[in-house]
């Protein structure tokens, strides 16, 4: 029986050119760049405009076997909202969204990088419950964090401009 190749993590560039969303020379060229400029291959793929956000999610997802969520209309009730602080939100580019309907215990969070053990770990710590990392794209969360935090801040009393509230998620 053969254990090393079976555990092995195939890697995301590898992932994408398997599923012909890239070529091996787009792959190289991406390479180069990553170590130009300290990006990571999805990153540097996107950067040369030869990618998009999903295409790197959904690779994301087949690579660390997780789930992909749009939270595009996606209602986040306030319990879950409430739960932690928008700062570290933002710190992490994260959004919870959902209990594990099986597992109370459970919270599922929109990652952008689902692994990232830090986050993760802390928002373990924060929330005192298990972290079911699912995949999104970092412009879904942010978008998931204008409208649903706005809101929010709006429903408990504090008025916030949209524009306000953008700029701060951006930063």
């Amino acid at each position: 029986m053969e254990f090393g190749n079976s555990r092995k993590k195939k890697r995301l560039g590898d992932i994408l050119v398997e599923q012909n969303v890239i070529n091996e020379e787009q792959l190289k060229e991406a390479l180069v760049l990553g170590r130009e400029k300290k990006l990571r291959v999805g990153e540097a793929l996107i950067e040369l405009g030869v990618i998009n956000e999903t295409d790197i999610a959904k690779a994301l997802q087949k690579q660390m076997n997780l789930g992909f969520v749009s939270l595009q209309g996606f209602q986040i009730e306030p319990d879950v909202l409430n739960l932690v602080e928008p700062d570290i939100l933002k710190k992490y580019c994260l959004m919870p969204y959902e209990y594990d309907p099986v597992k109370p215990n459970v919270l599922r969070v929109a990652m952008s990088d689902p692994m990232d053990i830090m986050a993760q770990d802390d928002l373990s710590i924060i929330t005192n419950l298990q972290i079911e990392p699912v995949v999104a794209t970092t412009t879904d969360i942010r978008i998931a964090m204008l409208r649903n935090l706005t809101t929010d801040l709006l429903v408990h009393g504090k008025v916030e401009t949209t524009e306000a509230r953008a700029k701060e998620v951006k930063k």
